[in-house]
């Protein structure tokens, strides 16, 4: 998705993890809830690496990953905290 604030111009890529282990469950899920950007599953569930290197314990987790890879936000359930994040970084 790409926006423009003020002079500024900002790239940023949204991307959901699945951590199903149904394939078919996953993307009725997918087609359910119209979701429309990236989405990944390994199958794996708790067993998935993303949970095990991203210590995910809670269900939704919101990771903010700059360009560079650091994770500059972590917070579990609470999107209200991923969106001022943003509104701050885009202002």
């Amino acid at each position: 998705m790409f926006t423009a604030i003020g002079h500024h111009s900002f790239f940023l890529s949204l991307v959901s993890i699945s951590l199903d282990d149904n394939a078919d469950k996953w993307k009725a899920a997918i087609n359910k809830d119209s979701i429309n950007w990236i989405n990944i599953s390994d199958l794996k569930a708790a067993n998935s690496d993303v949970v095990i290197d991203y210590g995910i314990t809670a269900y939704p987790t919101y990771i903010l990953i700059d360009p560079k890879g650091n994770v500059i936000l972590r917070t579990e359930n609470e999107i209200e905290t991923i969106q001022e994040k943003l509104r701050n970084i885009f202002e």
